[in-house]
């Protein structure tokens, strides 16, 4: 089954006269089970419209709906006029199963991720509890470009942006500083969609700046999408010292990014720095899970938990 981002479906060839789906999409159209999902839709000549399951009948012939489906489900909108004649086309969510949590004995839950644009030639204000990044060894091409927009949009759908989490607390050392290069400065629109933000971002993305930064992690990296976290922030003249969380996102689903990106978000939320035997029982209860889906990852070595190849 195919990853979009924003599922639609063609409408069917109509009669003269009947209703008009004009459009009908589920965003996004792959999610975590039990996160929210918008239903949007556009009809025209209709008097009554009505999606299966879970929502049911609607008058307004423009309009959305909110649903939290837990397994991927297939929606239905059905569009009726007057005299019955109805038009319909259905749109599918796709559903992952959630992750394991990354909760191991002492280590609770209390630093906070907040995303941020890093603009060529600056560092990342000092004082902060973590300093992570989203890093693109390879420019987007037709074989990358899902995942890439996939991983992106997971970011900036479960992340806050880092100034709205700074109003809310003084204590930097609580924050993880999540970083994403870009060659501009960029505002998102809050009224466009995730989609549509992923791809601005995306557009805008700092290529330069992030082989530059991958250059400093002793691992070889030139494709990804890589997820890293380290104490301190990446300085491009040394090369970044142990432990350090990366995960290589490099040829996974796109269907799997949101749990990808959840769990990375899980594992940074720990105050302690992260221990060697909790990070392979970690490691191996991601992995049971991943491979359940048909993916895989190999167990954590030494002090550097190491998701994906």
């Amino acid at each position: 089954m195919r990853f979009a981002l924003a599922a639609a479906l063609l409408v069917p060839a109509l009669l003269p006269g009947q209703p008009q789906v004009i459009q009908f999409i589920a965003q996004p159209s792959s999610v975590i089970e039990g996160e929210k999902v918008t239903l949007r839709w556009n009809v025209k000549a209709a008097a009554t419209i009505s999606i299966s399951p879970d929502v049911g009948a609607h008058s307004e012939t423009r309009g959305t709906a909110t649903v939290f489906p837990s397994r991927t489900t297939i929606y239905v909108l059905t569009a009726r006029d007057k005299q019955g004649r109805e038009s319909s086309t259905s749109v599918e969510v796709q559903v992952v199963p959630s992750a394991p949590k990354a909760t191991v004995g002492e280590m609770g839950l209390s630093r906070l991720t907040g995303r941020t644009f890093l603009l060529p030639g600056e560092l990342p204000e000092s004082g902060y509890g973590l300093y992570s990044y989203v890093l693109l060894g390879e420019k987007a091409t037709a074989s990358n470009l899902s995942l890439y927009l996939a991983v992106i949009e997971a970011v900036l759908s479960r992340m806050h942006d880092m100034d709205e989490l700074r109003k809310r607390t003084s204590d930097l050392k609580r924050l993880n500083l999540l970083s994403i290069p870009v060659n501009k400065p960029i505002e998102l629109n809050q009224a466009e969609t995730i989609t549509g933000q992923a791809a601005l971002v995306l557009k805008n993305y700092d290529y330069a700046t992030a082989q530059v930064l991958l250059a400093a992690i002793p691992k070889g990296l030139t494709a990804g999408p890589y997820l890293f976290s380290h104490f301190e922030p990446i300085r491009p003249e040394r090369a970044v010292s142990q432990p350090y969380l990366l995960q290589n996102l490099s040829r996974r689903s796109p269907k799997l990014a949101q749990a990808w990106v959840s769990y990375f978000q899980d594992l940074c939320a720990k105050p302690q720095p992260w221990r060697e035997p909790a990070l392979k029982k970690i490691a191996l209860s991601l992995r049971d899970y991943l491979q359940k889906l048909g993916d895989e990852m190999p167990a954590a070595a030494a002090s550097v938990i190491w998701l994906g190849r």
